[in-house]
């Protein structure tokens, strides 16, 4: 019997890894809807506003299915201005969003949903969110955490 060196034994479970995710993704795109439906989500943009410094990156990302009225959205505030983000997000400042319904008309997706976790939001916080995506501008307009926020769509996001 022909012994195997560790390098190539990591090779091989690696690659065999690598194979039963590529055979498990059809069987996700089943699961998430016809590739035109879903969309990918990722959005990001300074705090505070401009003209002020931004000391802060709030990032929303997730997936919607725009025919199923379906998706799941993560709304973050990361340390970090926009382009020199850290991967520190403050805490208490995370929400998960349930999507309960989406609206497409013309170049504008019209997102509505609710955070799930009501014990993290701030005292005038409302749980209910929507958030409006043009993609001809690349923008997403969203009231979150009691405020009208605008970000700039992540072309990888799309």
């Amino acid at each position: 019997m022909k012994r195997i060196e560790r390098r190539t034994f990591l090779k091989l479970i690696g690659l065999s890894g690598g194979v039963a995710a590529a055979a498990a993704l059809p069987s996700a795109r089943v699961l998430l809807g016809s590739p035109h439906s879903s969309v990918v989500i990722r959005a990001k943009g300074g705090m505070p506003a401009k003209p002020l410094p931004s000391m802060a990156t709030h990032v929303l990302e997730g997936w919607v299915d725009a025919s199923a009225g379906t998706g799941k959205l993560t709304s973050t505030i990361f340390a970090g201005q926009p382009g020199a983000t850290s991967n520190i997000a403050y805490p208490g400042l995370t929400r998960l969003i349930s999507v309960t319904e989406v609206e497409k008309s013309g170049d504008q997706l019209r997102i509505a949903g609710v955070v799930t976790d009501r014990s993290q939001l701030l005292p005038m916080e409302s749980p209910i969110v929507t958030i409006v995506i043009n993609q001809v501008d690349g923008t997403a307009t969203a009231r979150l955490r009691g405020n009208d926020v605008g970000l700039s769509l992540d072309p990888d996001g799309w």
